[in-house]
């Protein structure tokens, strides 16, 4: 069934005579004040063709993230296309929620208008199906910015962007500003720090393979070869795979497969039926699964996932045929702990030599309460602050001066507030086993925990810019001075989670069905712990004996972090 199919068959349901409501309902979503006929919707084929009639600049720029578009899309005699397959899968399920909750209490509803003005009696939970929006652990998305206490947030200020900008504020646009930080541009200077990669580019014929209109037979076999080949290069034959763009961690392939998974995960979820411990196993599953040992697995995960089948329609429509090309990046995989991942914020604004300011636990919704016995959570203090210096060393040693030369940084450059000073970053680091490393081992690298040792792994560089990277723990608006340098406190600070999150409504790092799979991965277990039951019956029984396991995202949030040594707001500083 296609998205109109389904659209027709909700409306129809509900008592909606007007499908004009679906273009009503993203017009409130992304914030539009526009008459009725400046968006609306066609069908063609498989696909929505979108069409745009004098649309702002910043209008068209706001329907393009919510439909998961980079920014650099332009449409074609002012329309842009969409796959049903991302309609269907991620856009369709949020439509039909906010539709069945406002047409509960009524018996008909005649027109579009009705639902409008209904839309704004209610108090909407936008969700962010786009990872570079502004995500913020511990604030409220909902909020309005408050630009005149901090300007920095506001897009036109020139530190909207401080890592990316060149001679003008508006010469990048976000998506090309977040191209400068893709793997295939910082891989070079920081090779002998991270995870071996390469690189296959992507031409148009795999493209229009890849989205269900090339010669099928051919084609797969082709690429399939080709990925297997570099498979072949790998020390253990096993990558993780994504995009120029991003990863395909929406892919459906994924999901019975770490819902198995899951199943059997008795180290981060022992206690069936504690919630926290669910979600974490939930992660640590999903980040199994996108393991890859074969180039089957690689066409199949691309093929299943909305949101790379919806860049590389975007891809389609921006670009000519002989420019239309993307790189598939595979990376060597490692076994990598969701408790064993951290975010760093590194600076050297008002400064000439860069200091590591912040740490934050990467998964900053999880909660570790049943994680291995080295998990930060459990570690004395002692040890947590050493590991805390261990990060700071290996960063401003090995990566820093590395990063330097990536992004031009001067020790000349003194006017902090200058467009052209580039002087920030966000670095991503891991803890991998030792007996899974192949390359040189040094005092700065290696990390011992108890019984266990590590070794330091970069496993992405990132722009320190509101618009493009999560804050982790922190909060741009309340801690840029921390994450920047500027505040009076020793550094850096460390920030992790106490306790469990309850609201995840705004968690971009969760796929939108989370929820479905956890309840797989129950039934899975329940099924495997009652072997004589008839499995025709058995998974009834066991969703009825679970149905209310699951997070409900309430309006109250859970918030508690904690850090080390005091600066304000429940933060502490490391002294």
């Amino acid at each position: 069934m296609n998205f109109f199919e389904k659209l027709d068959l909700l409306l129809n349901d509900v008592g909606i005579k007007d499908r004009n409501l679906f273009i009503h309902w993203v017009m409130k979503q992304v914030q539009l004040e526009l008459d009725e006929d400046t968006v609306s919707i066609e069908q063609a084929h498989h696909q929505l063709l979108l069409k745009v009639n004098h649309l702002s600049e910043t209008d068209l720029t706001k329907l393009l993230l919510f439909f998961n578009l980079p920014e650099s899309t332009l449409p074609i005699e002012n329309r842009i296309e969409l796959s049903d397959q991302f309609l269907s899968e991620v856009i369709f399920p949020q439509f039909e929620e906010y539709v069945r909750n406002l047409a509960a209490n009524k018996t008909e509803v005649e027109s579009s208008e009705q639902i409008t003005k209904s839309l704004d009696e209610v108090e909407e939970e936008f969700t962010d199906i786009d990872d570079f929006i502004l995500v913020d652990s511990n604030g409220d998305q909902e909020e309005e910015i408050d630009y005149e206490s901090y300007p920095w947030l506001n897009p036109s200020h020139p530190l909207y962007f401080p890592a990316t900008q060149d001679t003008n504020p508006t010469s990048l646009t976000r998506w090309e500003a977040v191209d400068k930080f893709s793997v295939e541009n910082w891989y070079p200077h920081l090779k002998k720090y991270t995870f071996e990669s390469c690189f296959f580019t992507l031409d148009h014929a795999d493209i229009q393979f890849l989205l269900g209109n090339g010669s099928s037979e051919y084609q797969s076999t082709k690429l399939e070869q080709k990925f297997d080949k570099l498979l072949s290069q790998f020390n253990n034959q096993e990558v993780f795979m994504r995009l120029s763009t991003r990863s395909p961690k929406d892919s459906r392939y994924l999901f019975d497969e770490a819902a198995t998974m899951m199943s059997h995960d008795f180290s981060y979820w022992k206690d069936t039926d504690n919630k926290n411990q669910q979600l974490v196993s939930f992660v640590a599953s999903m980040a199994k699964s996108m393991k890859i040992n074969n180039g089957k697995k690689i066409i199949q995960m691309i093929q299943e996932s909305p949101r790379v089948q919806n860049d590389l329609f975007a891809l389609l429509n921006s670009e000519s045929p002989s420019d239309c090309k993307t790189n598939i990046v595979l990376r060597e995989w490692h076994n990598i702990r969701p408790d064993h991942e951290f975010r760093l914020f590194v600076s050297r604004r008002c400064r000439e030599e860069s200091i590591v300011t912040a740490v934050s636990q990467y998964f900053h919704f999880l909660y570790f309460d049943k994680a291995p016995g080295d998990c930060f959570n459990f570690l004395d203090e002692s040890i947590k602050k050493s590991l805390i210096l261990k990060f700071q060393n290996y960063v401003l040693k090995s990566i820093d001066p590395a990063v330097a030369k990536f992004l031009n940084f001067s020790k000349e450059q003194d006017d902090d507030n200058s467009i052209n000073c580039i002087r920030e970053y966000i670095v991503d680091l891991a803890l991998v086993p030792i007996s899974e490393y192949h390359g040189e081992v040094t005092d700065e690298n290696k990390i011992e925990l108890g019984e266990n040792t590590y070794i330091l792994m970069v496993i992405e560089l990132n722009p320190f810019a509101p618009s493009a990277t999560g804050c982790g723990l922190f909060n741009w608006e309340k801690n840029l001075d921390i994450l920047w340098g500027k505040a009076p406190c020793e550094y850096p600070i460390y920030s992790f989670r106490t306790k469990p999150r309850e609201n995840l409504s705004s968690v971009t790092l969760l796929p939108s069905n989370y929820e479905q799979v956890i309840e797989r991965a129950l039934d899975k277990r329940l099924a495997a712990s009652l072997p004589s039951l008839d499995p025709q019956v058995s998974p009834s029984m066991s969703t009825a004996s679970h149905s209310n396991r699951f997070f409900t995202a309430p309006h109250q949030q859970i918030d508690d972090t904690s850090s080390l040594g005091l600066v304000h707001d429940g933060m502490r500083c490391f002294p």
